[in-house]
């Protein structure tokens, strides 16, 4: 993103944020075009209004980047999860194994166990553990892709070659 698109994207969040105009100096706006400096211009907006329709508050580079690696992640979130548990409960029942795309959900499920899920008299429970479990490990899988978004790009392309393909020789 250049220093004018950025300049563009501040524009867009003092329109948006008229309250939080103070808090947009010189110095944020620097900080702002080399944080972003990596990243289309068109996902930064993108992000920005993803962020503003959930916060009042000015976003942070921070905020920006996890909104891109939320976006590019594809993971969805808890509920929608617990949605698929519970149609296995349903279809797979205990005895048949349970296999999921979602590698978050499968390592999920793999480590509270399905026979949890399957035997508990309380689900409701199970469920609060579940959301728990998963969302930790969602986080985390943000997190990471988030930090390899903000990689310079031949050491990303090569993290996420190795990340798509687990027995990529690592160098």
């Amino acid at each position: 993103m250049t220093q004018q698109e950025t300049a563009q994207l501040i524009a867009y969040l003092r329109a948006v944020m008229p309250h939080q105009r103070g808090l947009i100096t010189k110095e944020t706006i620097l900080a702002y075009a080399d944080a972003l400096a990596d990243v289309p211009f068109v996902d930064c907006i993108a992000a920005a209004k993803r962020h503003v329709a959930i916060s009042p508050y000015l976003p942070s580079v921070s905020d920006l980047l996890g909104q891109l690696a939320e976006q590019d992640t594809d993971i969805p979130p808890a509920e929608q999860a617990w949605e698929q548990v519970m149609a296995a409960i349903r279809n797979w029942g205990y005895y048949r194994p349970w296999v999921f795309d979602n590698p978050v959900l499968q390592r999920s499920v793999d480590s509270i166990g399905k026979d949890t899920f399957c035997l508990s008299e309380e689900i409701g429970v199970e469920r609060a553990h579940f959301m728990r479990v998963y969302e930790s490990y969602r986080q985390r899988v943000m997190r990471e892709a988030r930090q390899a978004k903000m990689l310079p790009g031949t050491v990303r392309k090569q993290l996420e070659a190795q990340m798509s393909d687990p027995s990529a020789k690592k160098e």
